[in-house]
């Protein structure tokens, strides 16, 4: 019956005395992590990560993010999403999870909770034009040079004010 305001005869007992009453009661669903994005962050931290989810209504404030054993407080944006700041934290692999202020963990829609990886920073040493010139050609190829460069699906350049451009590392 979960978000349903209910009747129901409410009774107190003890020691053999008791105390019985009628009262609205409001049945709200545990909190579910469904997912997070981005998954992946430098170990700088700075960025954000969304958490989506139900039953984020009717919780226990504040809330926090503990990424390993680094806790940072969540803010939450509407029943179904919350906002975590990305901490600074060593590099590797640690489970996100998402806690009141009792340090009570909420519950995933996995078995395993979501993981988050912390990676070194990328760095960029050179870049070149190819062809030398005029890099607003639509042609140009602009090859950066650097380290801890991660290929994915959303890998971008940004040229000044203008929007992204979709990039790969090689």
């Amino acid at each position: 019956q979960n978000g349903t305001d209910d009747q129901v005869i409410f009774t107190l007992s003890s020691d053999s005395v008791s105390s019985t009453s009628w009262r609205h009661f409001e049945y709200i669903e545990d909190p579910v992590i469904t997912s997070i994005h981005p998954s992946v962050g430098t170990s700088l931290g700075g960025a954000d990560v969304v958490v989506r989810g139900s039953g984020f209504r009717g919780i226990s404030l504040p809330l926090y993010c503990v990424y390993g054993d680094a806790k940072v407080r969540a803010v939450l944006v509407d029943t179904s999403t919350m906002l975590c700041s990305i901490p600074r934290h060593p590099q590797g692999k640690v489970n996100l999870r998402l806690v009141d202020q009792f340090d009570h963990s909420m519950k995933t829609s996995t078995l395993v909770p979501p993981q988050f990886e912390f990676v070194p920073e990328p760095s960029i040493e050179t870049i070149n034009i190819n062809p030398t010139g005029n890099a607003s050609e639509s042609r140009s190829m602009i090859f950066a040079r650097g380290s801890n460069f991660r290929n994915s699906s959303d890998m971008s350049c940004y040229f000044g004010g203008s929007g992204p451009t979709k990039a790969r590392a090689l």
